[in-house]
């Protein structure tokens, strides 16, 4: 805009450069979103960028067909953590955020995994959850990660 109006000011059109305006990129492929559901009473007890780092660690187990059953159960797991009316809202972040660190190792090429950080995290998310009705829910993705 300032340019334009310089050359109208000086009766010199098209002299100064111009910078190209960047196009959105628009994707096309298929696209995966598991959008965690957060229900509003829990909406300002959690951090939602811990949300979204496990939104980001799920994406990357789903683009590598690693295991649909395995990726299902920890957004439902997720999901269940958060309306848990029995953890405080620390403790919720705390197991999502550990779960999150979790994903990202399961998504990671087997070789590349750190076993005993999962091993850590599994053990500290099942005491976190020992007090709630969702162990059994962890048993079963404690399964699927193969501990």
């Amino acid at each position: 805009m300032l340019l334009d109006q310089a050359e109208a000011v000086t009766g010199l059109y098209g002299v100064m450069p111009r910078l190209p305006i960047k196009t959105p990129i628009i994707h096309e492929g298929p696209m995966n979103f598991h959008s965690i559901k957060i229900d509003r009473s829990v909406v300002g007890a959690v951090n939602t960028g811990t949300v979204e780092k496990m939104e980001v660690a799920l994406n990357n187990i789903h683009a590598q067909n690693q295991n649909p059953e395995l990726e299902q159960h920890l957004k439902d797991f997720t999901e269940a953590v958060l309306r848990e009316a029995k953890l405080s809202p620390q403790v919720k972040n705390d197991v999502v955020e550990q779960l999150s660190v979790l994903a990202a190792q399961v998504a990671m090429p087997q070789e590349s995994r750190v076993t005993i950080v999962m091993k850590a995290l599994v053990t500290s998310i099942a005491a976190n959850i020992a007090s709630t009705g969702l162990i059994e829910h962890w048993d079963k993705i404690k399964h699927l990660l193969g501990f």
